[in-house]
């Protein structure tokens, strides 16, 4: 996906890490040398618990809300 894009970097859908069992995604970044040719990428693995403490910590009032969308709308 990286490879032929214009994005520097991507997230996958959530899945269950088979190294951890926990609900994660996957970032990716794009490598590219100085003319902007595909190297390779960098991958992170991020247990969506983090988010959750994360927006748990955000004080949104009574009644709101924070939410976590992708760009493309996938659902």
């Amino acid at each position: 996906m990286l490879r032929d894009s214009s994005e520097s970097h991507v997230f996958s859908e959530a899945l269950v890490s088979r190294s951890t069992g926990k609900w994660s995604l996957i970032q990716a970044r794009a490598i590219r040398d100085e003319k902007g040719n595909f190297l390779g990428t960098v991958n992170a693995v991020i247990d969506l618990a983090t988010f959750a403490r994360y927006f748990a910590s955000i004080d949104t009032g009574p009644g709101g809300v924070v939410l976590l969308r992708r760009s493309d709308n996938f659902n």
